[in-house]
């Protein structure tokens, strides 16, 4: 038994990526917007462009104005999705593996902007 367990640990453990996971849809309007546009494309209209921004100065929670795909196309995470800094590190510490320099988010407006920062 010790054997086994000294074998185990010794091991590699896989990668976890930070893009494979989507949580379950709860019918909000948010929801709609991101699950609705991975299961049922023509729902959404099509989206503006948004505003580019590099991946050294983009804000965790920003709202992503188009799809970001990894450099070989793979989807990573879908137009209306929010980013969090864990999947900001990723793309910026392999960025050799997505390829991604630059995310098109969503302009916020100065209301907006301010009131995130009091929350």
């Amino acid at each position: 038994m010790e054997k086994a367990i000294v074998a185990a640990m010794q091991r590699k453990r896989p990668e976890i990526d930070p893009f494979s996971y989507y949580g379950v849809s709860t019918g909000t309007e948010y929801d709609r917007k991101v699950f609705g546009r991975l299961f049922d494309a023509p729902a959404l209209p099509e989206a503006p462009p948004g505003m580019a921004v590099s991946l050294l100065t983009v804000k965790a929670g920003a709202v992503l104005a188009q799809d970001l795909h990894s450099k070989h196309g793979h989807l990573l995470l879908p137009r209306g999705a929010a980013i969090s800094a864990n999947q900001i590190t990723v793309l910026r510490d392999f960025s050799d593996r997505y390829g991604v320099l630059r995310l098109f988010v969503e302009e916020v407006s100065e209301t907006e902007a301010e009131s995130s920062r009091e929350l």
